[in-house]
């Protein structure tokens, strides 16, 4: 996938990698910018009022 071709507000599935143990996982992300093909995003999940409010930063409500 070109970074270029990303488009801000679409969704795409990339790994991202875990914060508390090793490894990562394929996860939907919301684009919030792709400026000179760096990419700023949130996770999304359906289950946010299920995480804590540390990970709530991480995330996007859907």
């Amino acid at each position: 996938m070109n970074p270029k071709t990303i488009k801000e507000n679409g969704v795409i599935s990339i790994y991202v990698g875990f914060i508390e143990r090793a490894g990562d996982k394929g996860r939907p992300v919301v684009i919030l910018e792709n400026k000179d093909g760096i990419l700023h995003f949130f996770n999304i999940t359906s289950k946010f009022n299920s995480k804590s409010n540390r990970n709530k930063a991480e995330y996007f409500e859907i």
